[in-house]
C-alpha cells in the first residue's frame, strides 16, 4: 500500500435549530459516502480511458520517439470526446513530452511542454515499473498551473507491449470533483493536503480565510467517526474527520 497523497474533504451543512439535527447529520454522513463515491468512479473512468489511449496502436512508438504531432492525431480525438480535464504523455526520465490542459472558461485546450513530472511519486512508481496487488497504475494529487488536479498514472508500452518507453498521466480538477460532490451531497467541499493546508473548496472564504477549518481539521481524530461542532460565518455548524481508502490505498478525508 502506497500513501500517495493526503486529500481533506470538508462537507460542510449548517444547524438551524435542535429539531433538524438528526437530519443534518444524517445528510452528512450521506455527504461522505457520496464523496467517496465520487472520486471512485472518477478513478474507475479514468482507468478505462488510459486503457484506450496506451493501447492505441502507435502511441508507444510516437511516445519514444517524441513525436508530438502523431500523438496528437491519436490521442487528443480521444481527449475532447472524452471531456478529459488533464491527460499528459512523459518519457522515461519523466520528462513531459506534451499535455493537454482544459480551460474550463473557454471550453478549449492549451498545450504544454517540457514540464517536469519525475518528482511526481505516482510517475516515479510507474516508471519503475513496480505494482502492488491491485496492478501498475498508482494514482495521486498534484498542483498543476490551473489548480490541483487528481491524477492516474499508466505504463506506456512499445508496440510489442514488453518494452516501458513512458507513462500517460490523465486528471481531473480537484474543482471539478468538489462541484460534483456539492450537487450531489448539497453540501460545501473543502479539500486539504497533508498539512491541512486549503488545496480547493466550494466554500466563500471566510473574513479571516480557512484557518478555522483548517485548524479544526487538525485537530480532528480521523479514526474517530463523529461529528464535531464549528461556528462558521457567525453560525452553528458540524463537521465529521473520517478515513477512506481507494483502491487500497489511504487517503485522510474530513467531512464537516
Amino acid at each position: 500500500t502506497v500513501l500517495l497523497a493526503s486529500l481533506g474533504a470538508y462537507l460542510i451543512t449548517g444547524l438551524v435549530n435542535s429539531s433538524q439535527r438528526e437530519r443534518f447529520v444524517n445528510q452528512l454522513y450521506e455527504a461522505a459516502r457520496v464523496a467517496a463515491d465520487n472520486v471512485v468512479r472518477r478513478e474507475q473512468s479514468h482507468l478505462e480511458r488510459a486503457r484506450a489511449m496506451v493501447n492505441t496502436l502507435g502511441v508507444g512508438q510516437a511516445l519514444m520517439d517524441g513525436d508530438i504531432k502523431t500523438l496528437e492525431s491519436l490521442i487528443f480525438p480521444l481527449v475532447v470526446n472524452s471531456n478529459l480535464d488533464i491527460v499528459s504523455l512523459v518519457d522515461l526520465e519523466g520528462r513531459e513530452i506534451v499535455t493537454w490542459g482544459l480551460n474550463p472558461n473557454l471550453k478549449t485546450y492549451a498545450i504544454s511542454q517540457d514540464q517536469d513530472f519525475s518528482g511526481f511519486l505516482p510517475v516515479q512508481i510507474v516508471l519503475a515499473g513496480e505494482t502492488d496487488a491491485l496492478g501498475d497504475k498508482f494514482m495521486g494529487l498534484r498542483q498543476l498551473t490551473n489548480g490541483w488536479a487528481l491524477l492516474t498514472v499508466a505504463p506506456v508500452y512499445d508496440s510489442a507491449g514488453q518494452k516501458r518507453v513512458g507513462a500517460l498521466l490523465i486528471g481531473s480538477r480537484l474543482t471539478t470533483l468538489l462541484d460534483e460532490t456539492k450537487s450531489q451531497a448539497l453540501a460545501d467541499v473543502i479539500a486539504l493536503d497533508l498539512g491541512f493546508r486549503t488545496l480547493a473548496t466550494t466554500l466563500p472564504k471566510p473574513d479571516g480565510g480557512y484557518g478555522l477549518l483548517e485548524n479544526a481539521a487538525r485537530a480532528a481524530n480521523p479514526n474517530d467517526a463523529k461529528t464535531q461542532d464549528l461556528i462558521l460565518y457567525g453560525r452553528p455548524y458540524k463537521f465529521l474527520n473520517v478515513p477512506l481508502t481507494l483502491f487500497g490505498r489511504d487517503y485522510q478525508i474530513v467531512y464537516v
